[in-house]
């Protein structure tokens, strides 16, 4: 690597460790750096004005989407079958419980 482009890669970590809202210490126990390296690297790279891109990409979003269901002041009633609970809401259907109960009692 040419000392341009460890420059480079140290700045990028900098840049990391700073977005990243850990200490020094703490992002440098996270990804396995010796702190006094990652020191070092700060002091070379202020000394000689090297940029750091502190607007460097922070990860990736996930959209995520939630249902909301309006709360019932109905009353339900859990049914434990060995390991599985069953939660048994008003409308139930009393014959596929049955089904449902028949096939747990045989794997729990």
């Amino acid at each position: 690597m040419t000392l341009n482009g460890r420059r480079q890669f140290w700045a990028d970590r900098i840049a990391a460790q700073k977005i990243s809202g850990l200490s020094i210490t703490d992002w440098c126990e996270t990804h396995q750096i010796n702190r006094r390296q990652f020191h070092y690297w700060i002091r070379n790279l202020e000394k000689r004005s090297f940029p750091i891109n502190e607007t460097a990409p922070r990860g990736q979003w996930a959209k995520v989407h939630v249902d909301h269901h309006p709360e019932t002041n109905e009353s339900s009633v859990a049914v434990r079958v060995g390991l599985a609970t069953i939660e048994i809401n008003p409308g139930f259907n009393p014959s596929l419980l049955a089904d449902v109960v028949r096939v747990l009692q045989t794997l729990c």
